[in-house]
């Protein structure tokens, strides 16, 4: 996940299951270079919105709809993808991978397990009671698509 991430991957041939985009990098646009080098043909295109330093319900819908997909997925962000990774280590099955980039420094490989499943719960869960515009309702909601129901 990320433009210069999945720009890599792709340009190496390596196709991932899940590809997530902002069309940004360093919270600046992209290159045109990037931007089409993370278009791939096979890819089915949803479209999400989701605000910066936040992790929208829109966003999970989408991440579930890939992983659950038989079929490789683009995620492409209106907004920002920078979290993305959060809630896709928290559905994606065990023993697979994440791959995203940080920035000036590489790329991360996150090998899925039950731990690392807990480890990042404990994260989202202070991201997402910290989003003011989040009611017991719509957080309850997101639990249940994050553990999967």
């Amino acid at each position: 996940m990320g433009d210069v991430t999945t720009f890599q991957l792709l340009e190496s041939n390596i196709i991932p299951d899940i590809l997530i985009v902002d069309d940004r990098t360093k919270r600046e646009p992209a290159s045109s270079k990037v931007v089409a080098g993370t278009k791939h043909k096979g890819f089915k295109e949803l479209m999400v919105k989701n605000p910066p330093g936040a992790i929208s319900e829109d966003l999970i819908d989408a991440i579930g709809n890939g992983v659950s997909s038989d079929g490789r997925v683009r995620i492409s962000v209106k907004g920002e993808e920078d979290l993305a990774a959060l809630p896709a280590i928290m559905m994606a099955p065990v023993d697979s991978v994440v791959l995203y980039g940080q920035p000036d420094e590489g790329m991360v490989f996150v090998r899925i397990t039950k731990s690392k499943k807990d480890e990042i719960r404990q994260l989202l869960h202070q991201i997402i009671e910290r989003q003011e515009h989040i009611d017991k309702y719509i957080s309850h909601k997101i639990w249940r698509k994050l553990d999967g129901y």
